[in-house]
Formats: C-alpha cells, sequence, structure tokens
C-alpha cells in the first residue's frame, strides 16, 4: 500500500507482492545514488523528490545494462576513436 504522509513523503508498506517488488526497486535506486532514506520492518518512507528522472534512468541504464544492447553500441563508439 502507499501513503501519502505529509507533504512530500511517501510510505510503501509490503501488503502485496507489487509493493514489495516496488521496495527492493526504490532500494536500489537509492542505494546507486547513496541516498538516505527510511526504513523498518513495516514499511519505507522517502521524499518523492527524490525520486527524479535523470537519476531514474541513469540507475535503470546501470543496473539493466544486459538488457540494453544500444548502450553497448554506444561504448564500443565512443571507445573508438576512428569515427
Amino acid at each position: 500500500m502507499i501513503t501519502n504522509i505529509e507533504n512530500r513523503i511517501i510510505r510503501i508498506e509490503p501488503s502485496e507482492w507489487r509493493y514489495s517488488a516496488s521496495i527492493v526497486g526504490i532500494i536500489n535506486y537509492f542505494e546507486f545514488h547513496k541516498i538516505e532514506f527510511f526504513m523498518n520492518e513495516e514499511y519505507i518512507e522517502f521524499d518523492k523528490s527524490l525520486l527524479e528522472k535523470e537519476k531514474y534512468l541513469e540507475f535503470v541504464e546501470n543496473h539493466f545494462k544486459v538488457y540494453m544492447p544500444h548502450l553497448g553500441i554506444e561504448d564500443i563508439l565512443k571507445s573508438n576513436d576512428d569515427f
């Protein structure tokens, strides 16, 4: 379950598998960017302004790089000085 606590604070409780999965993903995102958040055994709380589009895309490209072949091509092109 997702609850708006106050202002921009969001609480996610693992009341079903989708929310549990979103908690895992958000933890991975925060750890990748070294962002602090509050978590206990029942929920995770964070300021929703910490979820930024550019940071999200950077996280996804890093975390799921193996599933994004275009990133490998970009790396090859960037490393090749002949182009």
